[in-house]
């Protein structure tokens, strides 16, 4: 129960706090919202000791997947927006199954 708790509250407010300094320093949305409610989500149904492996394999996986499509599709633009979800969820899957089974 308490590590669920603080996984919301950790998972939560990471994302918040980097989405909320992206729009400080570029004064336009980097992250949408529905990415700060999955990861307290997964924080509250995995725990807090989930979060951190979670970010980075999502965060290494949508690399990847990105530089992969630009390369690809050969319109490379600074600009392009990736879901981070789908990585994040990923990220949460292999989490699970790396520590439970």
């Amino acid at each position: 129960m308490q590590s669920s708790l603080i996984g919301v509250l950790l998972g939560g407010g990471f994302l918040y706090f980097v989405a909320w300094l992206y729009w400080i320093i570029r004064k336009e949305y980097g992250m949408g919202f529905g990415d700060v409610k999955l990861l307290a989500g997964i924080g509250g149904w995995l725990g807090y000791e989930s979060l951190f492996q979670t970010v980075f394999i999502g965060s290494i996986i949508g690399s990847i997947i990105g530089i992969l499509a630009l390369a690809i599709g050969r319109q490379f633009s600074w600009q392009a927006k990736l879901p981070f979800g789908p990585f994040l969820a990923t990220g949460a899957t292999i989490w699970l199954f790396r520590n439970f089974f």
